[in-house]
Protein backbone atom coordinates (compact mmCIF):
# COMPACT_ATOMS: atom_id res chain seq x y z
CA UNK A 1 0.00 0.00 0.00
CA UNK A 2 1.32 3.40 -0.96
CA UNK A 3 0.54 6.25 1.44
CA UNK A 4 0.98 9.99 1.17
CA UNK A 5 -0.38 12.93 3.11
CA UNK A 6 -1.82 15.86 1.20
CA UNK A 7 -2.47 18.98 3.25
CA UNK A 8 -4.79 21.68 1.98
CA UNK A 9 -4.99 25.01 3.77
CA UNK A 10 -6.68 27.73 1.70
CA UNK A 11 -6.01 31.36 2.49
CA UNK A 12 -8.89 33.47 3.79
CA UNK A 13 -9.95 35.85 1.00
CA UNK A 14 -12.65 38.46 0.57
CA UNK A 15 -13.30 37.30 -3.02
CA UNK A 16 -12.63 33.61 -3.56
CA UNK A 17 -10.50 32.72 -6.55
CA UNK A 18 -11.37 29.10 -7.49
CA UNK A 19 -8.31 28.84 -9.73
CA UNK A 20 -5.96 29.31 -6.77
CA UNK A 21 -7.63 26.89 -4.36
CA UNK A 22 -6.13 23.66 -5.63
CA UNK A 23 -2.65 22.71 -4.48
CA UNK A 24 -0.44 20.63 -6.74
CA UNK A 25 0.81 17.23 -5.55
CA UNK A 26 2.34 14.62 -7.83
CA UNK A 27 1.65 11.00 -6.89
CA UNK A 28 3.01 7.65 -8.00
CA UNK A 29 1.68 4.13 -7.53
CA UNK A 30 2.59 0.72 -8.88
CA UNK A 31 0.12 -0.81 -11.30
CA UNK A 32 -2.10 -3.18 -9.31
CA UNK A 33 -1.28 -1.58 -5.92
CA UNK A 34 -3.60 0.44 -3.67
CA UNK A 35 -2.93 4.17 -3.40
CA UNK A 36 -3.99 5.58 -0.03
CA UNK A 37 -3.46 9.28 0.67
CA UNK A 38 -4.62 11.26 3.67
CA UNK A 39 -6.03 14.71 2.90
CA UNK A 40 -6.17 17.21 5.77
CA UNK A 41 -8.27 20.36 5.31
CA UNK A 42 -7.68 23.41 7.49
CA UNK A 43 -8.67 27.06 7.28
CA UNK A 44 -6.41 29.47 9.16
CA UNK A 45 -5.02 26.48 11.07
CA UNK A 46 -8.45 25.20 12.17
CA UNK A 47 -9.71 21.84 10.84
CA UNK A 48 -12.56 22.16 8.32
CA UNK A 49 -15.61 20.07 9.25
CA UNK A 50 -16.25 17.95 6.14
CA UNK A 51 -19.31 16.16 7.54
CA UNK A 52 -21.66 15.34 4.66
CA UNK A 53 -19.22 16.56 2.00
CA UNK A 54 -18.67 14.44 -1.12
CA UNK A 55 -15.15 14.08 -2.50
CA UNK A 56 -14.48 13.44 -6.19
CA UNK A 57 -11.24 12.06 -7.63
CA UNK A 58 -10.86 12.13 -11.42
CA UNK A 59 -7.79 11.01 -13.39
CA UNK A 60 -7.36 11.27 -17.15
CA UNK A 61 -4.61 10.41 -19.62
CA UNK A 62 -5.52 13.61 -21.47
CA UNK A 63 -7.12 16.40 -19.41
CA UNK A 64 -9.28 17.24 -22.45
CA UNK A 65 -10.91 13.78 -22.44
CA UNK A 66 -14.51 13.64 -21.30
CA UNK A 67 -15.40 12.26 -17.88
CA UNK A 68 -17.05 9.34 -19.70
CA UNK A 69 -13.94 8.38 -21.71
CA UNK A 70 -12.98 4.71 -21.19
CA UNK A 71 -9.57 5.65 -19.76
CA UNK A 72 -10.99 8.14 -17.22
CA UNK A 73 -10.80 6.91 -13.62
CA UNK A 74 -13.34 8.26 -11.11
CA UNK A 75 -13.64 7.59 -7.37
CA UNK A 76 -16.24 9.37 -5.22
CA UNK A 77 -16.54 9.07 -1.45
CA UNK A 78 -17.96 10.58 1.73
CA UNK A 79 -15.77 10.85 4.82
CA UNK A 80 -17.26 9.04 7.79
CA UNK A 81 -14.30 8.37 10.11
CA UNK A 82 -12.97 11.78 11.23
CA UNK A 83 -14.91 14.46 9.29
CA UNK A 84 -14.90 17.03 12.12
CA UNK A 85 -11.08 16.91 12.19
CA UNK A 86 -10.84 17.92 8.52
CA UNK A 87 -9.33 14.58 7.55
CA UNK A 88 -10.37 12.36 4.66
CA UNK A 89 -8.66 9.63 2.69
CA UNK A 90 -8.32 9.12 -1.04
CA UNK A 91 -8.22 5.37 -1.64
CA UNK A 92 -7.60 4.25 -5.19
CA UNK A 93 -8.14 0.48 -5.05
CA UNK A 94 -5.70 -2.04 -6.50
CA UNK A 95 -8.43 -3.18 -8.92
CA UNK A 96 -8.50 0.36 -10.37
CA UNK A 97 -4.73 0.81 -10.73
CA UNK A 98 -4.46 -2.68 -12.25
CA UNK A 99 -6.46 -1.54 -15.30
CA UNK A 100 -4.69 1.82 -15.64
CA UNK A 101 -2.02 2.27 -18.30
CA UNK A 102 1.65 2.66 -17.39
CA UNK A 103 1.57 6.41 -17.91
CA UNK A 104 1.16 9.79 -16.27
CA UNK A 105 -2.46 10.81 -15.63
CA UNK A 106 -3.65 14.32 -14.83
CA UNK A 107 -5.81 14.17 -11.71
CA UNK A 108 -7.90 16.41 -9.52
CA UNK A 109 -9.75 16.06 -6.22
CA UNK A 110 -12.78 18.25 -5.54
CA UNK A 111 -15.01 18.62 -2.50
CA UNK A 112 -18.75 19.19 -2.91
CA UNK A 113 -20.28 20.64 0.25
CA UNK A 114 -23.72 19.71 1.55
CA UNK A 115 -25.02 22.98 0.06
CA UNK A 116 -23.52 22.12 -3.37
CA UNK A 117 -20.44 24.37 -3.35
CA UNK A 118 -17.68 22.71 -5.43
CA UNK A 119 -14.13 23.41 -4.21
CA UNK A 120 -11.03 22.21 -6.09
CA UNK A 121 -8.64 20.81 -3.47
CA UNK A 122 -5.74 19.01 -5.10
CA UNK A 123 -4.45 18.48 -8.62
CA UNK A 124 -1.34 17.05 -10.19
CA UNK A 125 0.08 14.07 -11.97
CA UNK A 126 -0.57 10.47 -10.96
CA UNK A 127 2.08 8.22 -12.49
CA UNK A 128 1.35 4.51 -12.81
CA UNK A 129 4.61 2.53 -12.78
CA UNK A 130 5.47 -1.09 -13.48
CA UNK A 131 5.93 -3.16 -10.31
CA UNK A 132 9.09 -5.21 -9.94
CA UNK A 133 6.91 -8.21 -9.11
CA UNK A 134 3.25 -8.94 -9.67
CA UNK A 135 2.95 -11.18 -6.56
CA UNK A 136 0.00 -10.27 -4.37
CA UNK A 137 0.47 -12.74 -1.50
Amino acid sequence: MSAATLAYAPQTRTTPDPCKCARTFNLQVEQGATLSSQITLTLDGVPVDVTGAKFQFTAKLDPNDSDSAPTTVKVDWFETTVPTQGITWLVLPAAATLTMQLAAYSYQIRMVSVSGVVTPLVKGTLTIVQPVSSRST
